[in-house]
């Protein structure tokens, strides 16, 4: 009968012990999916004129858009994070920038005629 009592303890804390680990790693594994919406304009470093049509893109998660007519863009929903922002125009040059959304969800992008 000691044996058997004896048994039972150990396997209640084993398994209570399994769980307790099994608790900590999951809020371990916990990330913040806190997202924000990115916006921006691009403006020409001459004229300081918005430019329409600018493609803009996050690289790490493969998305793009367009500007529009007012040079404005704007990516909802991502992850706050860091990012490299490329964007691109016909006749002007290519500008990447790195962009910390925990700091600044707002971007200024001045593009340089070639």
């Amino acid at each position: 009968m000691k044996k058997l009592l004896s048994l039972l303890a150990i396997a209640t804390l084993l398994i209570g012990t399994a769980f307790a680990d099994n608790k900590i790693e999951n809020e371990n594994n916990k990330k913040t999916t806190t997202t924000t919406s990115i916006k921006g304009i691009v403006l020409d470093m001459n004229s300081g004129e918005a430019l329409a049509g600018v493609k803009v893109v996050i690289a790490e998660l493969n998305q793009e858009v367009y500007t529009d007519l007012d040079g404005n863009f704007e990516f909802e929903n991502v992850i706050k994070d860091t990012y490299h922002i490329e964007s691109e125009m016909i006749s002007y040059e290519k500008k990447n920038l790195k962009v910390d959304l925990n700091v600044s969800d707002d971007i200024k992008i001045v593009m340089k005629n070639k």
